[in-house]
Parts: structure tokens; C-alpha cells; sequence
């Protein structure tokens, strides 16, 4: 019989961590009718590490060009902290309802954490 053996040198096992969403919701609803070709207020969600290890944010990613985001990857967040990611849609091409979706992807448990931002998008028809 032939056994084989893998050994990985150099290899670390990531350490996971906690987080919390300040505000306890990953959804935000843009509660006013946009009705020009400008980008919707932004929203700013508080990402809290609770764990025990330091919390690395590895990449973020948007359902579509038209969400944008502002946030800091250069450093890790140490327990207790925040990681803060501002997020806004410029509408365009959107008319009536829509939902779109921030995937945030780092070492904490349940990764990727979603964030949703939805709201009603009429353009200059108003």
C-alpha cells in the first residue's frame, strides 16, 4: 500500500476572530427618492472586532461599478476596534426600486459579511 504524505512548510492557519455590526444591522434603506443623476447619501457601518485576535480585512467587493466605497485596508484592527466602510450608489441606469450588495472578506468567523443597501430611484421623472 502507498501512503503519501503532504507537509507544508511555511504554511500559517489563519486565526479567526469576532465581529459585530455597531448599529446590529447589515441592511440600510435609503429613505428619500432620489431624483437626480447623483450619488445617494452615504452610509457608514461600524465593524467592530470582539474577538480575540486581531481582525485583517482581506478584500471587499461590490455587486456592481455602481457602489462605491470608501474604506482603509492598510492596517489591521485590533480587539475592540473599528473597521469603518462608507458605501453610496450613484444611480445610474437605475429607475424604481433597488438593492445592491458589499461583501466584506476578512478572518472572522461566517466570512463573507454582506452588507445591502436598497432604496427607490426615480431619475428626473418627478
Amino acid at each position: 500500500m502507498l501512503g503519501l504524505a503532504f507537509i507544508c512548510i511555511g504554511c500559517q492557519t489563519k486565526k479567526m476572530t469576532d465581529i459585530s455590526l455597531e448599529d446590529d444591522s447589515n441592511l440600510h434603506i435609503f429613505d428619500s427618492v432620489m431624483i437626480k443623476e447623483t450619488p445617494l447619501p452615504k452610509k457608514i457601518w461600524k465593524i467592530k472586532n470582539i474577538g480575540e485576535y486581531n481582525l485583517v480585512i482581506d478584500s471587499i467587493k461590490a455587486s456592481c461599478e455602481c457602489v462605491m466605497m470608501e474604506y482603509d485596508l492598510t492596517s489591521y484592527v485590533k480587539r475592540g476596534g473599528y473597521f469603518m466602510i462608507g458605501v453610496s450608489v450613484k444611480p445610474d441606469g437605475i429607475t424604481g426600486p433597488f438593492l445592491r450588495e458589499v461583501e466584506v472578506f476578512g478572518n472572522f468567523m461566517d466570512s463573507p459579511l454582506t452588507l445591502i443597501v436598497e432604496g427607490l430611484y426615480y431619475g428626473n421623472e418627478l
